[in-house]
């Protein structure tokens, strides 16, 4: 049937299998990294939090390179260190440490924002073909039936034998389009939650951190 389709028909075919294989590419590749995310930042903070020195944190956060919270952290007390190393100064600008802490909290929040655009990577391709897919299948369907029917007018022959293959062919698009559809909508629901969980992992992770540089390093 699908040999007998039409050009376009064929065409259509062609993106929509390609957007499936391309789909499932990303809901594995995308699975298996959140999987490493999720489990590193778990490491991360039980190390944070048991750990006696940010100095000791840091030598371990940088062995944990999937990690949003530990990238974050790198982040921050890379600023926390400078900030540090004015205070120990005998005479230290007026006005200072508030600055130090808006650039610790910027540094953080930047590093933030590159995670989220990690996460999230390629998870709008997920939600474009979840959400064109079953138009363009739909639109394949359309265009085969119209070539159907064209047919049967040259023919003449309007008997069930000649329109019913016909419409068996142009509905292949559809099937096929909801095919590809269907995974990549409950894998992109699937990968946001994952996503959502480390990013508010980070920022709960980001607070406490900014809390305790406030109120105990500095």
């Amino acid at each position: 049937m699908v040999l007998s389709a039409s050009l376009v028909v064929k065409v259509i075919l062609l993106i929509l299998l390609s957007a499936s294989f391309i789909s499932w590419i990303i809901i594995v590749a995308k699975y298996l990294y959140l999987k490493k995310a999720e489990s590193q930042s778990m490491d991360f903070l039980e190390i944070f939090w048991s750990s006696k020195t940010l100095e000791d944190v840091e030598e371990k956060a940088k062995s944990l390179p999937y990690s949003p919270p530990a990238r974050a952290f790198l982040s921050g007390y890379k600023e926390v260190k400078r900030l540090k190393k004015h205070f120990s100064q005998k005479n230290p600008e007026e006005g200072y440490f508030v600055r130090g802490i808006d650039n610790v909290k910027r540094a953080m929040e930047k590093e933030m924002s590159r995670q989220k655009l990690i996460l999230e990577g390629y998870l709008t391709f997920l939600a474009t073909v979840g959400n064109t897919a079953p138009f363009i299948g739909l639109l394949g369907t359309v265009l085969g039936i119209i070539n159907s029917f064209r047919e049967i007018g040259i023919m003449g022959n309007p008997s069930l034998s000649v329109v019913a293959p016909g419409i068996s062919e142009a509905l292949i698009t559809t099937a096929i389009g909801l095919f590809t559809a269907i995974p990549a909508v409950a894998g992109y629901n699937y990968l946001l939650e994952k996503v959502k969980a480390i990013l508010n992992e980070m920022d709960y992770f980001t607070n406490d951190f900014l809390n305790i540089v406030e109120r105990h390093l500095l």
